[in-house]
């Protein structure tokens, strides 16, 4: 009677596809905990996450496969904690974890990135 991926024209969901769940949740993982944004010149990464660590490994944004490893105190890896970033296998940068102190205006980020 007209459930998730019914024929019969009433469910709207189904119109979308049989993989639009799957590529919507992707989309959340990788927009909302590792932060993966692309922008017409840039790719940001900004991972919005408590967790403890994460990677994502080949991770294909504007033509290039991104690697993103968050570990927040460098024992899951072995790559020392922070975050990680390599793009077609190059390196592109590591950052220590920095502190955010919620209660001020700006966010309060205190630390910095690795050169």
């Amino acid at each position: 009677a007209g459930g998730l991926g019914a024929s019969n024209g009433r469910d709207w969901l189904a119109k979308r596809g049989d993989h639009y769940f799957h590529s919507s949740f992707t989309d959340l993982v990788l927009g909302g905990v590792a932060g993966l944004r692309a922008g017409a010149e840039f790719v940001e990464v900004r991972p919005l996450t408590t967790l403890r660590h994460w990677a994502v490994t080949g991770a294909r944004v504007k033509g290039f496969a991104l690697d993103v490893v968050w570990d927040a105190d460098g024992s899951r890896y072995g790559l020392g904690a922070g975050l990680h970033v390599w793009a077609d296998h190059a390196h592109l940068l590591s950052t220590p974890p920095v502190t955010v102190d919620a209660g001020t205006p700006s966010g309060g980020v205190r630390g910095r990135a690795a050169d």
